[in-house]
């Protein structure tokens, strides 16, 4: 009898409805239906089953609606994470703490995704910022730590800003700010037939938009001259200094450099490797830029080159040679990795250039057998690091692939949160300051969230009310 019953249950045919997972927070681990929360396995795949486990053993779960219960399902199968966090004030003066996750399965899918919003209306130090990253992770998310391999944040002091650059800020903002004045120069650049029609306003927020404004400055700064004449209550004499006009020109050249390499670390979703790749690339370029300044070669500086006279390139080229040793230092002292990093990188992305010896230990026997195999060489060349990895056998190469995960769940800056603080600014502003910080929050889920709406369940809760 038994053994017909069990025949009878294989014979219906039952699979698991991803629609579950969301639902219940369940998913196939190895063939077996496995609770994300509490890791019990289901032997019978019926709804029925997997509705009385939820309900009966997480009833604190049951009032999530279905967006935190997909998060929490995403976050529940992650092997490994990582977070990124930064915090900023809003305008009605409240610490916005950001708190994201990006976190990778055992198929090597890629996950981001804002775990939340936290308002600090008291302190902001460490101790308080620290305390509310936890309640974010075990509360919300239901998870522990014993999966994190660490945290990306914006803790480093800003570069010293330039005093050339203050003032080209000061002298442009005291243009834009007063309405007559701003109204007035306009037609003045109309009238001289200048190639733009205004300057771009400074804004303290994205210290990199100077570049985009000393530029426009520098092709507007004859009639920036001519204009401010006619005022003779405000002077600028260091329009007329040209060692400071020198200085601009390079400003001008250097953040241009400095905002392409921060266009390359944007992105959502890229891996480690792509940076180090954009900030290596860099780091190579300011070296090339010492030794060229050193001989008064100014080619990678087209602004300087186009304002700064012949005989003033070596004299110039020197002084400024030094100011690019100043950020190869500060580049240096803060994107410099361990011995230890570089290594666990360089094994996961040249696996099969690597000397066995240099692998620690536990990794060595699988890095020979790896690099035995002529078709997983193939394969590596042949396809993308994910690709590879994800049809490595996962218990003979253990160790590599666990390797791999924590490398790839790494954040390689903290873009995602000055993105999703860009559009918490739009909508949060002066005339919606009083938005609820829970409705903030959905705002900011809806808009960074990667994951996809259930929309028949979304409308099948919903009662419709028909008019008479």
């Amino acid at each position: 009898m038994a053994e017909n019953k069990k025949r009878k249950i294989e014979s219906e045919g039952r699979v698991f409805n991803l629609e579950w997972t969301s639902k219940y927070l369940f998913a196939v681990v190895k063939t077996k239906m496995m609770c994300l929360v509490c890791r019990d396995v289901i032997s019978v795949p019926k709804e029925y089953n997997l509705r009385r486990h939820f309900e009966g053993n997480h009833p604190d779960l049951t009032k999530l609606d279905a967006s935190e219960k997909s998060l929490k399902a995403e976050s529940l199968r992650f092997t490994f994470y990582w977070l990124a966090v930064d915090e900023s004030t809003d305008c009605a003066d409240t610490a916005q703490l950001l708190v994201f996750i990006r976190g990778i399965d055992d198929n090597f899918n890629i996950s981001e995704e804002l775990a939340g919003m936290h308002s600090m209306k008291g302190r902001t130090t460490g101790k308080e910022i620290c305390n509310e990253i936890v309640d974010c992770i075990t509360t919300k998310l239901s998870s522990d730590f014993k999966n994190l391999v660490g945290m990306c944040t914006e803790g480093a002091p800003a570069m010293s800003c330039d005093v050339c650059c203050c003032f080209h800020c000061k002298l442009l903002n005291y243009i834009r700010t007063r309405k007559l004045k701003h109204r007035l120069f306009k037609s003045f650049l109309e009238e001289a037939g200048a190639e733009y029609g205004d300057v771009v306003y400074h804004t303290d927020v994205r210290w990199l938009s100077r570049a985009k404004v000393l530029k426009r400055f520098v092709g507007l700064k004859e009639e920036i001259t001519s204009f401010l004449k006619t005022d003779p209550q405000k002077r600028f004499s260091e329009l007329n200094d040209s060692s400071w006009n020198e200085d601009l020109c390079f400003l001008c050249d250097i953040t241009s450099h400095l905002n392409e390499l921060n266009i390359r670390l944007q992105g959502k979703g890229a891996l480690i490797f792509e940076f180090l790749v954009a900030i290596n690339g860099f780091k190579a370029k300011l070296r090339l830029f010492k030794s060229q300044l050193l001989k008064g070669i100014l080619v990678h500086f087209p602004t300087c080159s186009q304002h700064i006279s012949q005989e003033r390139h070596l004299a110039t080229g020197s002084k400024y040679a030094q100011q690019i040793e100043l950020l190869i230092k500060e580049f240096n002292d803060r994107l410099s990795l361990s011995c230890e990093e570089k290594l666990q990188l360089k094994i996961v992305e040249n696996l099969f250039s690597i000397d066995p010896e240099e692998a620690p230990s536990h990794l060595q026997m699988e890095v020979i057998n790896l690099q035995a195999s002529s078709l997983l060489k193939r394969k590596h060349e042949e396809s993308n690091l994910q690709d590879f990895y994800k049809c490595l056998h996962q218990e003979k190469f253990k160790n590599v692939v666990t390797l791999a995960k924590q490398m790839f769940s790494l954040f390689g800056s903290t873009y995602i949160c000055e993105q999703t603080f860009s559009v918490l600014n739009f909508n949060k502003n002066k005339q919606r300051s009083s938005l609820a910080d829970g409705h903030l929050e959905d705002i900011l889920k809806i808009s960074s969230s990667s994951l996809v709406p259930d929309y028949d369940a979304l409308v099948a809760n919903k009662i419709c009310n028909i008019s008479h």
